[in-house]
């Protein structure tokens, strides 16, 4: 049965997050390959007092995925996730006016799928 005092209710409905639609959201460059490269170069100075570089390794890697967008991805959902889990909204008052960024949370949660309606107490 559904505990009512644990679920998120707003205006009469019950809500859970959808833990693998936001898992599949975050990790977007999952299937995407990519390469990061890295140049490092070490200067000396010669009897002249002046640098010279002594050397220089090049080093690149290709890794599967883009760390920084899914980064960048994972951070504004941890945002929008984290504005409803620090919300005092459990309500089932239809006059409860609620602020803009809980709105904005919930409104952009529900329409990527990441925030469900539970429609049958289980």
């Amino acid at each position: 049965m559904l505990n009512e005092k644990y679920s998120l209710t707003f205006n009469g409905k019950y809500y859970k997050l959808n833990i693998d639609r936001i898992n599949n959201f975050c990790l977007v460059s999952s299937g995407k390959s990519g390469s990061e490269g890295e140049i490092t170069e070490a200067y000396e100075t010669d009897e002249n007092g002046e640098f010279r570089l002594a050397s220089k390794i090049n080093r690149e890697i290709t890794t599967t995925g883009n760390t920084q967008e899914d980064m960048i991805v994972y951070d504004f959902i941890k945002g929008l996730v984290s504005k409803l889990l620090d919300s005092n909204v459990n309500t089932n008052d239809t006059e409860n006016q609620v602020d803009f960024g809980f709105a904005l949370a919930f409104n952009t949660l529900i329409a990527e799928g990441m925030l469900e309606e539970i429609t049958e107490k289980q």
